[in-house]
């Protein structure tokens, strides 16, 4: 298949790639730091809450 993307949406693209990428590789550094406590730092500190607009708590991980 032969197409021309656009350049905001390559740049969407490549954004989410990045994204990707950094969200492995944080995974694989939890991974070889062998956390595994819920309440380790390592963990809670990649955590980020706040709240919805329909006024819920919301708890995201690397933002998602």
């Amino acid at each position: 298949m032969n197409f021309e993307m656009l350049g905001v949406h390559r740049m969407q693209i490549k954004s989410i790639i990045l994204f990707l990428k950094y969200l492995q590789d944080l995974v694989d550094r939890l991974t070889k730091a062998k956390v595994t406590d819920v309440n380790d730092f390592e963990w809670q500190s990649k955590l980020r809450a706040g709240w919805s607009l329909d006024d819920e708590g919301i708890v995201q991980c690397g933002g998602w």
